[in-house]
């Protein structure tokens, strides 16, 4: 089964037409991806650019880490200089250092941005 749900920031807001500044860091609330059959994806649409987009990790839905891979590289980063809308793949379950029941993303706008959406899609067991 496909589940499709909008994302929210941490403040609870559903991030939906959602007007951002040039210099703004959004955190959303942890997904729960404990379901997931494999792959998630993050459908992001933007109007202008929303630059850096990031994902954290976490086991307990409240203390969220930057993933690092067993040779020290941080595999945070997802996406630099997102323009308009795209489909992110974000959830590798067979990648052992993402396993995870919860992950959040971060977005760093650091251009002409004006509005955002989020969804998140994931496959489910």
């Amino acid at each position: 089964m496909l589940h499709v749900r909008g994302v929210r920031e941490v403040s609870g807001t559903v991030i939906s037409v959602y007007n951002i500044g040039t210099i703004t860091t959004i955190y959303t609330e942890g997904i729960n991806t404990e379901r997931a059959d494999k792959y998630g994806l993050l459908f992001v649409i933007a109007g202008g650019t929303v630059a850096n987009l990031a994902r954290q990790v976490s086991i307990d839905n409240s203390n969220f880490y930057d993933p690092y891979d067993s040779i020290g590289t941080n595999l945070a980063n997802l996406s630099t200089n997102i323009l308009n809308s795209r489909y992110i793949m974000v959830n590798n379950i067979n990648s052992s250092t993402l396993i995870s029941p919860y992950t959040r993303f971060t977005f760093v706008g650091t251009g002409s941005i004006t509005t955002l959406s989020l969804y998140y899609l994931q496959q489910e067991k």
